[in-house]
């Protein structure tokens, strides 16, 4: 079975084999795949999770630094209204007449007023108001609140449960009046009260003291502990749903336009969804006051508690995860909240993680397959190659072994046959035919030892001056009997000087090769070869004009075992053409064939007039190399690489 007829089979085998390495593939990829899911989903659970968890964790902390906050207001605010000293100053002023000048110069008010500054100095409080049983101010920091009964208009829960001896703490509320800021102007401004009642001697209430807070300021301190990352808020809000504690992101809100210039976000912003993202220029589609409720402010309100780490829009659209509780106590909800691309940007990178070693090892099995495949694949071949090396050399050797052994069967026949005796014609057409196929088979074994040479020690080269010419005469001579036999006419063309540094014997061999080659196909028709010098190359080309190659064998020719025709009519193992490739590039020249069916082939040898390597192109090693080529008594010794 030659190499061509050989390549279905090869193909057929290929296919089996790829498709049995895919499916292999498949059974380890899926599996693969199926683990790569799970670990993903679970990272994704177990990230959720404990993402509610740390949500729920700081609202709870928060909540609970909230209270102990609130519960150590209303302790001092209770402590300093059992003073005797301010007991008997507030019983005094009890006792003025209630009009605003009168309760604003009196005595008591002043002695209260020496008495509450420097506590109000001492712990940041706005201001203090001293309210009677019916809700009026009698005494206060501000004198425009004395006479008044502006805290029973913003809080009167907050003053009845201080009139029933339970100390108190509101929610924030807008001041009725200017009060005093931070920076010392006055205006209308959120305020907090803290409120505690004040008992006579009989340990009845007779009024209530009340300090007023700065919820941007205070409250919005202690809710401020509960921030985390660079979104991460958490806030307080009220029943109405407004905000009563700053906001981190108050900038943002003005640049949307929620706040105005220089304007807080306590109470000011309402927790409602704008249904589109304000921080990218989303524009809503109602105005503010129609806005549903956020997620979070409609369960609080509600009287819940929960999370939610799937995501909903936060006040200023953007979407976020958050958990929430609510306190009847305070009057107040709490919320911590974070935006949803910080909260999942750690999944993410795991995420990203665990599929770039999944791809790490989706793509080494891929390697590896194409490894093992490109393996499997030489292995099939180097053992197509030993079968058809068999099968060709049993047939290229048992047909001159046969013709030997008939012609020496003839011969004996002849010798101990008594009086019979064989004519000199004869005996000369029998010696004839036993050279002939001695020739052969030394051919033969000689093609062999070559490739063996080839594949196991390389190439060793014996380089000299060559006349090119003189070679092909030589081949000729040793042609005779095959020419002559072919019919066909070999004529060479030269030019004047085709000298190069080139090992004689191999390319006598080259040349031997061609002319075969040209013989055996060429139907008995010329053969024409022609010698050309280049700039630094010398030509040599052989032509016949016999049956041609067919494109898609004029690669394989030059292969082991390589045929363009079936071995069963032309004989021959397939290898001259392989040693004339492997002895060309063991001198750094090209090999190439121009050819079409039924149009002769044309070879041609690009021979290099002095490589400038041993091996050339082919990276063989040099030992020694002549100066000129008109040193013959010099050689260089090189290497051919062993074939792949």
């Amino acid at each position: 079975m030659t190499l061509a007829m050989a390549l279905p089979t090869q193909e057929k085998g290929l296919g089996w084999r790829r498709h049995r390495t895919a499916l292999l593939l498949l059974v380890f990829l899926v599996p693969v795949a199926l683990a790569a899911w799970w670990t993903l989903r679970r990272i994704e659970l177990l990230h959720r999770q404990h993402l509610q968890d740390a949500l729920t964790a700081v609202v709870a902390v928060s909540h609970e630094g909230l209270q102990l906050w609130a519960e150590d207001k209303k302790a001092d605010v209770a402590s300093w209204a059992q003073s005797e000293h301010l007991r008997q100053a507030v019983v005094a002023q009890l006792e003025v007449p209630r009009t605003a000048e009168s309760l604003k110069s009196s005595p008591p008010a002043e002695r209260i007023r020496r008495l509450l500054l420097p506590l109000v100095r001492l712990h940041e409080y706005s201001g203090y108001v001293v309210l009677a049983p019916d809700g009026t101010a009698i005494a206060s920091d501000l004198d425009a609140a004395i006479g008044l009964k502006t805290m029973l208009m913003l809080d009167p829960a907050l003053v009845e449960a201080a009139l029933r001896g339970e100390p108190q703490i509101g929610s924030p509320h807008r001041s009725m009046i200017p009060l005093r800021t931070v920076t010392g102007s006055r205006q209308e401004q959120p305020t907090q009260f803290v409120a505690a009642p004040v008992r006579g001697s009989e340990g009845s209430v007779v009024a209530v003291l009340v300090f007023r807070l700065a919820p941007e300021r205070d409250l919005t301190r202690v809710v401020q502990l509960g921030r985390f990352g660079r979104t991460g808020e958490t806030y307080a809000f009220n029943r109405r749903a407004q905000m009563v504690t700053s906001s981190r992101f108050e900038d943002q809100m003005r640049a949307v336009g929620l706040l105005r210039p220089g304007e807080n976000s306590i109470l000011n912003i309402e927790l409602r969804d704008p249904e589109t993202d304000l921080t990218v220029g989303g524009v809503p589609t109602r105005p503010r006051a129609h806005q549903p409720l956020t997620l979070m402010a409609d369960s609080a309100l509600s009287g819940g508690t929960g999370s939610n780490i799937t995501g909903y829009r936060d006040y200023r659209g953007v979407r976020v995860v958050g958990a929430w509780s609510w306190d009847d106590s305070l009057g107040m909800g709490l919320a911590t909240e974070v935006d949803t691309a910080e909260a999942f940007q750690p999944l993410r990178h795991t995420q990203v993680l665990v599929l770039g070693l999944l791809g790490i090892v989706v793509g080494g099995a891929l390697v590896l397959a194409w490894f093992l495949d490109r393996r499997a694949q030489a292995l099939h071949d180097a053992l197509t190659l030993r079968d058809d090396f068999l099968t060709l050399a049993s047939h290229e050797l048992k047909t001159p072994l046969t013709v030997l052994q008939l012609t020496t069967q003839r011969l004996a026949a002849a010798v101990t046959r008594s009086g019979q005796k064989l004519s000199l014609e004869k005996q000369e057409e029998l010696m004839a035919t036993l050279l002939h196929h001695v020739r052969r088979l030394n051919k033969l074994l000689e093609s062999m030892f070559d490739v063996a040479q080839f594949r196991n020690e390389g190439l060793m080269l014996q380089l000299e001056p060559v006349v090119l010419s003189e070679v092909v005469q030589s081949a000729l001579r040793q042609l005779r009997t095959e020419i002559a036999e072919s019919g066909s006419e070999i004529t060479m063309t030269a030019s004047e000087d085709v000298t190069g540094l080139w090992d004689r014997a191999r390319i006598e061999q080259v040349v031997v090769c061609l002319l075969s080659n040209a013989l055996k196909f060429g139907e008995g028709k010329p053969v024409e070869v022609v010698l050309k010098r280049g700039v630094a190359t010398i030509r040599l080309s052989v032509r016949d004009h016999g049956i041609g190659i067919k494109p898609e064998a004029q690669v394989l020719i030059f292969e082991r075992f390589g045929h363009a025709v079936s071995s069963r009519h032309f004989g021959g193992l397939g290898l001259s053409l392989f040693r004339v490739r492997r002895i060309v590039e063991a001198h750094g020249g090209q090999l190439r064939v121009e050819s079409a069916p039924g149009a002769g082939a044309k070879f041609i040898v690009e021979l290099p007039i002095r490589p400038r390597r041993a091996g050339g192109s082919t990276g063989g090693r040099a030992l020694h190399q002549p100066q000129s080529l008109e040193e013959p008594g010099e050689v260089m010794e090189s290497r051919a690489p062993r074939p792949s």
